[in-house]
């Protein structure tokens, strides 16, 4: 039950941050984006899976709007917001203890 909360909590911060990022640059580049839907979804694979990763994010995005082929790529490009790019690299996470 805890991995299922904290996995729906990191999938929220990755469509949060999706959206975000895709409305701000459409905002800053005046392109005419309606509205922007974000699923995402998690899939754990079995171990054995030779060569893939056990955990795997999928994210869907849709966009509305009258935006031209190069308007719509370049707002592909910017849902890769600093939430995905964190999981994609890793990031390592320091524990300092205080009392």
């Amino acid at each position: 039950m805890r991995t299922r909360i904290r996995t729906t909590i990191i999938l929220a911060g990755v469509a949060a941050c999706t959206l975000i990022s895709i409305r701000l640059s459409a905002e800053a580049k005046g392109y005419p984006l309606e509205r922007a839907d974000v699923e995402v979804a998690f899939r754990r694979q079995p171990p054995e899976v030779e060569g893939g990763q056990a955990d795997q994010i999928t994210r869907t995005i849709t966009l509305h709007g009258d935006l031209s082929d190069q308007e719509y790529l370049k707002l592909i490009r910017a849902a890769n917001c600093a939430a995905y790019r964190n999981i994609v690299n890793g990031i390592p996470i320091i524990t300092e203890p205080r009392r």
